[in-house]
């Protein structure tokens, strides 16, 4: 089964494909029951980093950055009165969650954190197959900057969106610069 085939799948396919017709392509089933729990193992293993708390500061920083966005529509860190290269689509995604989900809603940004992890994995998957899935989904440190409120998530599911669509140059290009598009360091009234 591919990603375009499992998706949409309904009930009634899926046990007509159960039928002993269709065993020779049971190392496929195999394939998606295996990343099914991959991927449910990386939920599991990022609910219980967010059971834990947020380990350090960068967390909160981006957090008051979108924040503040979200409350003045001045992009800008209310602490330092610039912008040192953050990743600005990163603070607009996360402005726009906590405008829906409320303003000091940090578990938001964290599950915005773990849905863009799990979607690099299916890319990963979708590329290269079960392994480089699991690879990514049950390695540790993804298990805790991907659960994280913070721009890795997003700028490593761009980056490996444009090197997926590498046969694509014109998308690729596209998907690559979102990834890498900072803001130039500026200083508010200072020259």
């Amino acid at each position: 089964l591919s990603l375009h085939d499992a998706l949409p799948i309904s009930l009634s396919q899926l046990f007509s494909f159960l039928t002993p017709k269709n065993f020779h392509r049971l190392p496929s089933l195999f394939s998606l029951v295996v990343l099914l729990l991959g991927w449910g193992a990386y939920l599991w293993l990022a609910g219980q980093r967010l059971e834990r708390g947020i380990p350090w500061e960068d967390s909160y920083h981006h957090w008051l950055i979108s924040a503040h966005w979200w409350e003045s529509g001045q992009y800008i860190d209310p602490l330092t009165d610039n912008l040192r290269s953050w990743l600005p689509l990163y603070h607009l995604f996360s402005a726009a969650i906590l405008g829906l989900s409320g303003i000091h809603n940090l578990q938001a940004l964290e599950i915005f954190s773990i849905l863009l992890t799990g979607c690099t994995g299916l890319i990963l998957w979708r590329q290269g197959g079960v392994v480089p899935a699991l690879l990514w989904w049950l390695n540790p440190i993804t298990v805790l900057t991907g659960s994280l409120p913070v721009a890795e998530p997003l700028a490593v599911f761009y980056q490996t969106l444009g090197i997926a669509l590498a046969t694509k140059p014109k998308r690729a290009a596209l998907v690559l610069s979102l990834a890498l598009l900072r803001s130039e360091e500026r200083r508010v009234g200072k020259e």
